[in-house]
């Protein structure tokens, strides 16, 4: 039958495909993406960031597993800060104007997210976060193998998500979720689905947002 993580990457294969089509990507891949739309971008992904590192914080506190709590919570940790760092340097690259507020995109995200962990199921909880490292990394493999990173402002970004260390970590997340699944109800299963496929549509609806003109 397989395990969840591949049904639910075949179920998702069409909303992956879109992010992987759009011109925000596209642009970034080969360098020629403004400095405009990518400081859009990165500035809301500053605010993201933050809840993000702590909701897994909390999914690690509801794992059953020890080593399971000790990987989440070091992901968090470590994951937050390579990203941040990277974030530092490319905000002061392009001089992006952090005191942006939310977007109603980041917004509806993180109170995507919240809810999922809010419900206290770590099933249902893995399957939202799962996505934002996944996906990424999925994206980063993706456009690192088609980039131009010789003179690609980007090219930080790009190595950052693109990395096989990140790739292994993500790895672990899939299967510490499939375990997760192998274990939850028949009812739990569907929430899980739902979980996953909205923060998929968030991730492109998120990149989006950045590509769209003010």
């Amino acid at each position: 039958m397989g395990s969840w993580s591949e049904k639910i990457w075949v179920a998702g294969k069409a909303g992956y495909e879109k992010i992987l089509g759009h011109p925000f990507l596209t642009e970034l891949a080969d360098g020629s993406l403004s400095s405009g739309r990518f400081s859009r971008y990165l500035a809301q992904d500053e605010l993201y960031l933050p809840v993000y590192s702590s909701l897994m914080h909390r999914l690690a506190d509801m794992l059953p597993d020890e080593a399971d709590r000790l990987f989440i919570h070091r992901f968090a940790e470590a994951g937050g800060e390579s990203e941040m760092e990277m974030h530092r340097l490319l905000i002061e690259r392009f001089h992006v104007d952090t005191s942006v507020a939310p977007s109603p995109v980041t917004q509806a995200y993180c109170r995507h997210l919240q809810d999922a962990v809010d419900g206290a199921n770590p099933a249902v909880a893995a399957a939202a976060l799962l996505p934002c490292s996944w996906v990424y990394n999925n994206v980063g493999l993706h456009i690192r193998s088609i980039a131009r990173l010789g003179g690609n402002p980007y090219s930080e970004w790009i190595s950052e998500y693109g990395d096989a260390e990140y790739g292994r970590t993500v790895e672990r997340m899939v299967a510490i979720t499939d375990a997760l699944a192998a274990r939850a109800t028949a009812g739990t299963l569907p929430e899980m689905d739902r979980a996953f496929l909205r923060s998929l549509d968030l991730e492109y609806d998120f990149w989006d947002y950045g590509y769209k003109t003010t």
